[in-house]
């Protein structure tokens, strides 16, 4: 049953970003960034999960599809959603609102995660949580902007 509401939440994420993204985010810049939210949830769900041992993985098979299916689909999509919006932000406040709503947002999902079963932490207080996603949203803001001025610079190369 829960891997049937995340496969819903999942698809109802990819609807609204495809109806809902403007012109704040080149198709390419999409892939990219897509890819490294992906690289990046991965490898924070591995290291608390083999590494640490601070994160547990039911054995379920539903539990663990709806799990990969989260790594994959729904925080990526999460941080574009999030990198379209701070594209339109145009004051620093604004951004900073939107960084802090989408770190809020992301620490809900993972706790909402946890509460279902799916990716249950042990001894791992909600403010780890809230820093990791900090980093997160951090982190691809800068990729955002390391990026996009290599794109810039080389279409300007090219042109």
């Amino acid at each position: 049953m829960v891997v049937y509401l995340y496969v819903l939440l999942n698809a109802a994420l990819v609807v609204v970003y495809v109806k809902w993204r403007s012109g704040w985010l080149h198709p390419l810049e999409t892939v990219v960034y897509g890819f490294a939210g992906t690289i990046m949830f991965q490898n924070y769900s591995a290291l608390l999960t083999m590494n640490l041992a601070r994160v547990f993985i039911s054995s379920r098979i539903e539990l663990e599809l709806a799990h990969v299916l989260n790594r994959l689909v729904l925080y990526p999509l999460l941080g574009l959603l999030f990198l379209s919006l701070y594209a339109a932000m145009a004051t620093p406040v604004a951004r900073l609102a939107c960084t802090a709503a989408a770190v809020m947002l992301l620490t809900a999902a993972e706790r909402l995660e946890g509460q279902a079963g799916i990716f249950v932490h042990m001894n791992w207080p909600v403010w780890y949580s809230v820093l990791y996603w900090c980093f997160f949203t951090v982190a691809l803001v800068g990729f955002r902007r390391f990026f996009r001025a290599q794109l810039l610079r080389q279409w300007r190369r090219d042109a």
